[in-house]
């Protein structure tokens, strides 16, 4: 039937996708000591061949906590480098990533984006907000909620999600704001208001909270 037609291209396609994102990532960091991404060696209709990398889980390894911080280090930063490059790994949870052999084995391409050239510029001014010492900055939610209505296309209501933002630091007494307490409200805004976001913000945000989350798991952030 038409259904089952359509189903199996669209597996089709998302297997192409996937090998092309390998493609781009293997050319991002070709000459990275630290980061190794799969080799792609063949694509079928319905099939994916690559390297087999083994990996063990940060809590797994036998290591120092020194060591540990160097590589969720190296993790963060390689999350921040693909913002600068904009081609964005879309799922970096604890299952799509590894160590071995004190270098970080990355999986799962299946979810991947880029901006636009407008909204990359965009994208690099949240960048630089956070890179200023921005928890004490009293004007932080408006220069934020303006980068977001700018990548959202003009379609986010900024007006009301700062009211939601100041009652929300009030209500939970954050005298001091983190990137957690920070897209935590952004989160519960769009979640109490029932609002679209739009789904490249979403994943980056999801990805921020897993990073941000493994490095105070491990007092690197501090």
């Amino acid at each position: 039937s038409f259904e089952i037609f359509f189903d199996k291209f669209k597996e089709q396609i998302n297997l192409i996708k996937e090998a092309n994102n390998i493609l781009q990532f293997r050319e991002n960091y070709s000459t990275d000591e630290l980061i190794v991404i799969p080799k792609l060696y063949a694509i079928s209709s319905d099939i994916l061949i690559m390297d087999y990398l083994p990996s063990y889980k940060l809590s797994e390894v036998n290591i120092s906590d020194y060591k540990k911080t160097k590589l969720l280090s190296s993790l963060f930063l390689f999350m921040r480098n693909n913002l600068l490059l904009n081609f964005n790994h879309g799922d970096l949870h604890k299952g799509n990533w590894g160590i071995n052999d004190n270098k970080i084995i990355i999986y799962d391409f299946g979810i991947c984006w880029k901006h636009s050239r407008q909204k990359y510029k965009f994208q690099l001014d949240m960048i630089e907000l956070f890179d200023t010492d921005y928890s004490k900055d009293e004007l932080l939610f408006e220069k934020f909620s303006t980068i977001i209505l700018k990548l959202m296309d003009y379609t986010f209501d900024r007006d009301d999600f700062l009211k939601y933002a100041k009652i929300s630091t009030e209500k939970y007494d954050l005298d001091k704001l983190n990137v957690k307490s920070i897209y935590n409200i952004v989160i519960r805004y769009f979640i109490e208001k029932d609002k679209f976001i739009d789904y490249t913000i979403f994943l980056g945000i999801i990805n921020i909270l897993q990073v941000n989350k493994m490095l105070s798991d491990y007092d690197v952030i501090n």
